[in-house]
């Protein structure tokens, strides 16, 4: 699960609160306030009611942290009907309400279907048993779930297909052009326009490319220099008529080394990391004129020189000085509101939560991910 939405124009981010970045201002000019700075994520239940055969490493439940407490989000919000659990995928807040996705599951197969959680009731989604990669966000007042749906290829192969499913949970397919495959890792909103990005590829791997999706329009970017890209673009934030990107990219399939750059409609024009493992971007955040991207950079540590990752924020093609920056973990999400920068991630095996740099670990949050997006509501 990664990454998530962006939201600039004052009206929208006043209807609807996607989780990454506000304007500072109402439509009256005066600065709204934070109501509640919430983390989403999952939280293990070792507790004597859970059932160890079932769940032998305890169950893992989906959970929002508010003030460092957490809440069991099917406690708050039930179960579809016919089903025996729901769990939630993804959060944002609409007019102060917190709207789902998640996957609803019976406990004689195994088949998971997902459903939106919204305007206190669960809509499945038409179309999308094996659909994944799924992202929530809003345009105007309307709920919008954006991923891809898996189908047998020729070859008996999994393929991905990008589409787009309104809060009603009708599907919509996007262009894929002259491939069959793809990876689609972060989504954005501006005004009415619904990006997405990721990758796509054919029969070879090795060829894929960027991708860029507006309203389910497809334009596509070959890595730079010549080189691969076995990520494409794994994080967008949109300004206006500014669309950003980050790509992981390499020179040939026969190195190991991947740099993480910063694009710009288009073009690439920062360098985060060169010559690294794996660098990662996971989100992208546009306040003013300053463009937030949070992540990961590697190193080699120990006698047995292991890689681990390390949490980055960048801020215009700079890292900034964050708590832990140089322990293993990563930034997941990122939101900006009235100069404050808040993110969500990871510190060694444990959830975390950054203010403007200082890092306060999650209770509960044990393990990878298990914190991994940050949602501002700003009073309305």
């Amino acid at each position: 699960m990664k990454k998530y939405l962006i939201a600039l124009l004052v009206i929208a981010c006043n209807i609807c609160n996607q989780g990454k970045v506000f304007a500072n201002t109402s439509n009256d000019g005066n600065v709204k306030k934070v109501s509640g700075v919430y983390v989403f994520g999952y939280e293990r239940d070792m507790s004597d009611n859970v059932n160890f055969e079932e769940y032998p490493d305890g169950k893992a439940n989906s959970v929002y942290w508010k003030d460092g407490k957490s809440t069991i989000i099917t406690d708050e919000i039930g179960i579809p009907e016919g089903y025996d659990d729901f769990d939630a995928q993804d959060m944002i807040i609409v007019n102060g309400e917190r709207v789902y996705w998640g996957y609803a599951k019976k406990k004689e197969n195994f088949y998971l279907m997902p459903f939106i959680y919204n305007k206190g009731k669960f809509t499945r989604l038409q179309d999308s048993e094996l659909a994944e990669d799924m992202k929530l966000c809003c345009v105007g007042e309307r709920v919008k779930v954006v991923g891809c749906l898996e189908n047998l290829g020729n070859d008996q192969g999994i393929e991905k297909i990008p589409a787009i499913w309104d809060e009603d949970g009708n599907m919509t397919t996007m262009e894929m052009g002259e491939y069959t495959n793809c990876s689609l890792e972060d989504i954005a909103v501006s005004g009415n326009d619904v990006y997405a990005c990721g990758r796509i590829y054919g029969d070879d791997i090795w060829q894929g490319v960027g991708a860029v999706w507006k309203n389910g329009k497809l334009t596509t970017y070959p890595a730079p220099d010549g080189g691969i890209t076995m990520f494409g673009f794994t994080a967008i934030g949109v300004s206006g008529n500014d669309v950003y990107t980050t790509m992981v990219s390499r020179e040939n399939k026969d190195t190991d080394d991947n740099s993480l750059t910063l694009w710009k409609n288009g073009k690439m024009e920062t360098v985060l990391v060169k010559n690294n493992n794996i660098p990662m971007a996971e989100c992208i955040v546009i306040d003013g004129n300053d463009v937030y991207v949070g992540g990961t950079a590697d190193k080699l540590t120990g006698e047995n020189n292991t890689v681990i990752n390390m949490p980055r924020i960048w801020k215009n093609g700079k890292p900034m000085t964050i708590d832990k920056m140089n322990d293993m973990g990563r930034i997941t999400s990122i939101a900006v509101y009235n100069g404050n920068i808040y993110a969500a991630g990871d510190h060694i095996f444990s959830g975390a939560l950054w203010t403007n740099g200082k890092m306060k670990l999650i209770p509960g949050a044990e393990g990878e991910r298990s914190a991994w997006k940050v949602i501002l509501d700003v009073e309305r």
